[in-house]
């Protein structure tokens, strides 16, 4: 405890900057529950749940399971927590309530997500106080604390929060081997480095900035040693670690490789043919700089971390070497896919960039010696003041009801339980009835010679063919839950609601169409690709009755653009 205390005594600086790093990414965290309004942590956290059933084969690899995997175990210390003071019964019990609300489980996800969001700014600072001086990895920490886009993503239970730490600290360590070798370094760097591929395949780019730092040190040892360490045992023991570590994390990469091999290739065919909404090809090139990073970090963070670079590259120190070719891998890779990019796949370069823009002021601050260290720190506030700006405006919207949930709420209200309601993605998230939620796929057969197949923008996902474990779950904990939620309705969901005719809905007894501005908007703006989709969102306005509108307010809350639509009675029914 006193060695605790002297730490924090002696670095209550950097204590401060860690407790806002974290205050900022908890602030909001209850965003938009209980609707589960994030596709990638509804993946994330459902699989979780998922494993107490005792098959720990997640049947879905479009990510590695080891975030799942550690979410599960939280899951059990919450149930076991939660057990011995009566709060849950058994297993099952804990197991339903995720259906009845499903707060406390993505409370738990998000929380875990924040701590991984700020412990990569801890790792900053560790960067940048071995590397440099104490001053440089204060100043690093405290840009990575504030940045807008890792303090927006770290809200969410997703991979890339927890990826980004894995990739920053197995950075770290990589410059540490390069320029101090030691087996422990190589170890830590292939263990990490395995772990963060087993949160998100992404991270196996480390595997080339790994080699380039083997190579820096084996480059500076002395002529008649430099094979001996090029070929050495720390070397093949980090890519052994490197290798072990991910298959511990994501076992059944290996174990169902053939589950494994198909989602990986659907994942690889919507890269190469294109995200929806993004059917015109930008120059990701120069787009991720002026686009994703410059809205992610503001542009005098982001200038400053570009001196960094050229500072790092005019010093050739061997850490210097090591972030450059961290963040020259990371470039060449994110920036080739012309029409396949989100700003949350610059996460990883984030750290990175603000240790290097971090060691450019404290070198810039090092030449006024008497006052390098009063303008040290102002210049980094100016520098974040931008972003201060942003992130208070982000948490602020945080704190709004978002669209959906209000479009969800009105229909609680107005619409009659056991009503025939059609949503598609980015809509309102509603409670089925028993009978629609077991009668969904045999409704979705007797629909699907109708389709329209020039409405479905994503069609590498109709190639995947859901497991046997998929295919006949019970669904008993989701159907013991229903018996407790009210108001229930009859639905149907697609990603778009434009995949059938209109008729189909009216044929099928629907009353009520609510479709979502995150779809439809796309299909507008691609309206030569999509003719047909198209055509089915105007026929709403035709032939339906508008009968509420959520409109898209970016100032005011978050959220997509939701219409409520009534069918006209089909006189057959």
């Amino acid at each position: 405890m006193k060695r605790f205390f002297k730490w924090f005594e002696e670095n209550a600086a950097l204590s401060l900057v860690m407790l806002i790093a974290f205050a900022v990414r908890v602030h909001g965290i209850r965003y938009g529950l209980p609707d589960q309004l994030h596709l990638d942590e509804v993946h994330v956290v459902s699989h979780a749940v998922r494993f107490g059933s005792g098959d720990f084969n997640p049947h879905f690899f479009y990510y590695p399971a080891f975030f799942m995997y550690l979410l599960f175990g939280l899951y059990g210390a919450a149930y076991i927590v939660g057990h011995v003071f009566g709060f849950f019964s058994s297993a099952a019990d804990f197991g339903i309530q995720y259906f009845i609300d499903p707060t406390m489980f993505y409370l738990i996800a998000r929380v875990t997500a924040a701590a991984f969001g700020a412990g990569a700014v801890y790792v900053a600072a560790a960067a940048g106080a071995r590397f440099v001086n104490k001053r440089a990895g204060l100043l690093a920490a405290f840009f990575l604390a504030l940045t807008p886009l890792h303090v927006e993503q770290s809200h969410f239970a997703i991979t890339d929060i927890p990826l980004t730490f894995f990739m920053t600290l197995a950075l770290y360590f990589a410059a540490r081997l390069a320029t101090e070798g030691g087996l422990r370094n190589y170890v830590f760097c292939g263990i990490v480095a395995g772990l963060g591929t087993a949160t998100k395949y992404t991270a196996a780019q480390l595997l080339a900035t790994m080699l380039f730092a083997h190579l820096i040190f084996a480059m500076r040892e002395k002529s008649g040693s430099k094979a001996r360490v090029l070929f050495s045992i720390a070397a093949f023991a980090m890519f052994f670690a490197f290798g072990a570590a991910y298959l511990a994390g994501a076992p059944y990469s290996v174990l169902d490789f053939k589950s494994f091999i198909g989602d990986i290739n659907i994942q690889k065919a919507l890269m190469n043919d294109g995200w929806f909404g993004m059917e015109t090809p930008v120059n990701m090139w120069l787009h991720s700089i002026v686009v994703y990073l410059k809205e992610g970090m503001g542009i005098p963070l982001l200038a400053a971390s570009g001196c960094g670079i050229i500072y790092a590259a005019m010093r050739r120190r061997p850490h210097g070497l090591v972030f450059l070719c961290y963040i020259a891998v990371f470039y060449a890779i994110n920036g080739q896919f012309s029409q396949f990019g989100f700003s949350r796949h610059w996460l990883g370069a984030l750290p990175a960039l603000c240790f290097l823009a971090a060691t450019a002021l404290d070198a810039a601050s090092g030449i006024f010696k008497a006052r390098g260290r009063e303008l040290a720190a102002l210049a980094a506030v100016a520098i974040m003041a931008l972003p201060i700006k942003t992130v208070i405006a982000q948490n602020t919207l945080f704190l709004a009801k978002d669209t959906r949930t209000l479009a969800r709420e009105w229909i609680e209200e107005n619409v009659p339980t056991g009503a025939a309601v059609a949503v598609e993605y980015g809509g309102p998230l509603l409670a089925p009835t028993p009978e629609s939620l077991l009668g969904a796929q045999e409704l979705k057969d007797r629909m699907a010679n109708e389709r329209v197949a020039g409405a479905v923008p994503l069609p590498a996902y109709d190639t995947r063919s859901p497991s046997d474990a998929e295919k006949n779950s019970p669904k008993k904990y989701h159907l013991a839950a229903l018996e407790k939620i009210e108001p229930k309705y009859r639905l149907t969901s697609s990603f778009s609601l434009a995949e059938y005719p209109i008729e189909i809905y009216e044929r099928e007894g629907f009353e009520y169409i609510v479709v979502s501005g995150h779809i439809y908007e796309r299909f507008f703006a691609a309206e030569d690709f999509y003719p047909e989709a198209v055509a089915f969102y105007r026929s709403l306005d035709e032939k339906a009755e508008l009968l509420k509108e959520f409109l898209f307010s970016p100032k005011a809350r978050l959220g997509p653009e939701i219409k409520i639509y009534r069918l006209p009675k089909n006189p057959e029914q």
